[in-house]
């Protein structure tokens, strides 16, 4: 899948709100998404400025994504 590159942070949660993360705070301009997979608990932040920096462990994230 190729990585969008106009998504902003406020947008990427929500897309990843279907994937069963949901955010838990938000503290400035960061979000802390969070999600648990069976005994483990997934904890992603990200920033919620307009466009994104992609590192490759998003990049990772999105490619496991269907």
């Amino acid at each position: 899948m190729k990585l969008p590159r106009d998504i902003g942070g406020s947008e990427l949660a929500s897309l990843l709100g279907k994937y069963g993360y949901h955010v838990t705070r938000q503290t400035g301009s960061h979000l802390r998404l969070t999600s648990t997979y069976k005994v483990w608990s997934i904890i992603l932040l990200i920033q919620t400025q307009k466009m994104l920096f992609y590192p490759p462990v998003f990049a990772r994230l999105f490619t496991a994504l269907p």
